[in-house]
């Protein structure tokens, strides 16, 4: 509950908000790379640099273990901060969408094609050295209604259920081996 009122506090309002998202994907900001979105924006320019100061008050971390706890997806745009990426070393035949048609899955998987298997990669993440691994999903959009906030909170939770759901794989020092999707792939068609 903590980590949730000290986040909240240190929100701007709307417009405020709005500016600092804007500042970081204009062209003259050297921050993020050109043609960041809103939703990448907000991540790297506002949220995690908060919240990687809150973990180190929540837990009494220094700023390397925290740093080594927090993967962020585009990593490398936030090495201050974050010590990864959140994306899953193996492919995975199933995707995070809520509406998938299994036609067009069992289509993917039938092709030749090299990334038959999708990719899985969370907003950001927790590891250890924190105590729990958590997986997170973040959506921003400015305009819209209650609607579209209430299909996003649901698609959001559907995602973190997804990347939790997962088998576990070790992490990897270099990609994923080609060889194993080649198998993965051959074998689905073999069954199917």
């Amino acid at each position: 509950m903590r980590t949730q009122e000290e986040l909240t506090a240190a929100l701007p309002d709307k417009f405020g908000l709005r500016k600092i998202v804007w500042e970081a994907v204009s062209p003259q900001q050297d921050s993020l790379p050109h043609g960041s979105d809103s939703k990448t924006a907000f991540l790297h320019a506002f949220f995690i640099p908060r919240f990687f100061d809150l973990m180190q008050t929540i837990g009494h971390s220094t700023e390397s273990e925290v740093r080594q706890s927090l993967l962020c997806g585009g990593y490398e745009n936030v090495p201050k901060y974050s010590s990864g990426t959140p994306v899953r070393t193996e492919g995975h035949p199933f995707t995070k969408l809520v509406n998938t048609i299994a036609a067009d899955i069992v289509r993917k998987w039938m092709t030749d094609d090299l990334n038959s298997l999708a990719a899985a990669c969370p907003d950001f993440a927790l590891r250890p050295p924190f105590p729990f691994k958590v997986v997170f999903s973040m959506k921003y959009f400015e305009q819209g209604n209650v609607d579209r906030a209430r299909r996003d909170l649901v698609t959001s939770i559907h995602e973190a259920f997804f990347y939790r759901a997962l088998p576990y794989v070790p992490p990897k020092e270099s990609p994923p081996r080609m060889g194993l999707r080649l198998c993965l792939s051959g074998r689905l068609r073999r069954i199917l």
